[in-house]
């Protein structure tokens, strides 16, 4: 059985500040949704995954750091239904993310549960950046 949602992390250079890596992220998204086969793109960074962890992590003052990866979940359309599909998006992906100042790593063997959850925050239009936490996501209808 072929997976409709893969996973793609992106990691960000050390150095990079909190606003360029969200700017990234969002152009990471962008182009994801420009792929044929794509009907859903959420994301989280850092922080946000940490959290689920340790509540009280983006108190510390390490939190400062969590902007520099993020965790994508891809979910792709009723069109995609082999293997070599997803395999496609991702292979073109990792090309129209190229020219970015990031590390772009896929995954095409990820869990749908949490997909799932980001997809119920998208269709709730929901897109936010601030306080150390992201939720950027996207349906196309």
């Amino acid at each position: 059985m072929t997976s409709k949602t893969a996973t793609v992390t992106v990691t960000m250079p050390e150095d990079t500040d909190k606003e360029t890596a969200y700017a990234t992220a969002d152009k990471v998204m962008d182009e994801a949704m420009g792929i044929d086969g794509v009907k859903f793109v959420g994301a989280m960074d850092g922080t946000s995954s940490t959290s689920m962890v340790a509540s009280d992590i983006s108190s510390s003052s390490s939190s400062d750091k969590f902007h520099q990866v993020f965790t994508f979940y891809v979910q792709t359309d009723s069109s995609v239904t082999t293997e070599g599909q997803v395999l496609s998006i991702l292979d073109q992906l990792q090309q129209r993310t190229s020219g970015l100042n990031c590390e772009v790593i896929t995954d095409a063997s990820s869990s749908e549960a949490m997909c799932a959850g980001l997809m119920h925050q998208a269709r709730n239009g929901r897109r936010e950046h601030g306080s150390g936490r992201i939720l950027i996501s996207g349906i196309r209808r």
